[in-house]
């Protein structure tokens, strides 16, 4: 009976307690619906009984006495009680998703023993296939279906032109190589195919076209998966995460068009000179920004939520890189840690390497980027 109390009045906090766009199915008077029990009983057939649940009566027919519950659970069953709420999905329009949850209890009379299990069953909005945000999303697997195979053509004929001039690059002759490099005095000499540096083949594939590819590939498995979802057969937190990153990359893909004026193309163009030299600069600084993470980890993490792990001790560390929660950390530390001096050297010496020598060679590469992609 406890069970039974605890779920009744779990169910009608649903407001306070919920972490998603959850909330009651509104009866004809303007109030949530009830939970319903359902009492399975055999005598010489077997019946089921329907009580409303409230919270002033959470147990239905068993707010009696124990004469009275001997009675009742003599031909029991098993017990059923259903909950119903609605869930909201709002990835393109709100609609309701009506959720039925039953919590059966089996009643063995051999043994006496209660078994709860929960089932879970989701019921469709209005029982429509074709719903207006079902149609949108088969426009939507429609479009992104015709978009990657055109990208995927795109790439597939860069192969193409790919293989051919490779062949071709192999039936010239040694001598006529040398000759070629001899004559226009280019370096590095490339007289094989294999010495071709990677960053030269790679100009037959444009990245645009992967950038498209990938943004259709997961609008069109997330538009797939929304439908199953409406439906009721599978959850919609992968669709969410899906069309995130379909979108992300299908905006980012949108800066091609920007390409025709240097103007405008600043910003990819300043990426594309510094991305060698950011790299090898970002390879340099991880091991001692790492060397860091670990003496926090080590040294402070019994006694500051900060330090916890590694992933809270990266935060808080690129938020000091920042700028950001410099005398709060200085503070916090001061207050649970009982070295205080060591403390504040960790911190000093990080933020004077980090801030007054990392993140200023970082801006300065950038902005030497920058004046180059003007140009």
């Amino acid at each position: 009976m406890e069970h039974f109390n605890n779920s009744v009045s779990k169910y009608y906090e649903l407001d306070e307690i919920t972490l998603g766009l959850f909330s009651y199915v509104i009866d004809s008077q303007g109030l949530p619906s009830s939970p319903i029990m359902e009492i399975h009983s055999y005598d010489t057939h077997l019946d089921n009984t329907k009580y409303n649940l409230t919270l002033s009566n959470p147990f239905g027919p068993f707010n009696g006495t124990k004469y009275d519950l001997r009675d009742k659970f003599r031909n029991l069953k098993g017990i059923t009680i259903y909950f119903l709420f609605q869930s909201k999905e709002t990835i393109f329009t709100t609609h309701t998703v009506p959720t039925r949850i039953s919590v059966t209890t089996q009643y063995d009379l051999i043994g006496g023993v209660l078994n709860p299990y929960l089932k879970m069953n989701r019921v469709y909005v209005d029982g429509s296939l074709f719903s207006n945000e079902s149609w949108l999303l088969i426009i939507l697997i429609l479009l992104s279906s015709v978009s990657a195979f055109l990208s995927g053509k795109r790439v597939w004929m860069g192969y193409v032109v790919y293989s051919r001039c490779k062949k071709k690059f192999e039936g010239i002759s040694l001598e006529t190589i040398q000759r070629y490099f001899a004559a226009t005095k280019v370096f590095p000499v490339c007289d094989t195919w294999d010495s071709i540096p990677l960053s030269v083949k790679f100009q037959f594939f444009s990245s645009w076209h992967m950038f498209s590819i990938f943004g259709d590939l997961f609008i069109l498995v997330a538009s797939v998966l929304q439908l199953t979802t409406s439906l009721g057969i599978s959850d919609g937190e992968w669709a969410r995460l899906l069309f995130g990153l379909g979108i992300l990359f299908l905006c980012t893909n949108m800066t091609k068009y920007l390409e025709y004026n240097p103007a405008f193309y600043t910003l990819i163009l300043t990426l594309k000179t510094s991305f060698n030299k950011i790299t090898k600069f970002f390879i340099s600084t991880m091991p001692t920004f790492f060397g860091y993470i670990l003496c926090g980890v080590v040294v402070f993490s019994p006694y500051s939520v900060k330090f916890k792990n590694i992933d809270e001790t990266s935060v808080t560390l690129f938020a000091l890189l920042n700028g950001d929660d410099i005398h709060a950390t200085f503070d916090h530390l001061q207050e649970v840690y009982p070295y205080t001096a060591f403390a504040r050297i960790y911190l000093y010496t990080f933020i004077l390497l980090f801030i007054t020598a990392v993140l200023n060679l970082f801006i300065f590469i950038i902005e030497d980027a920058y004046h180059l992609a003007k140009v």
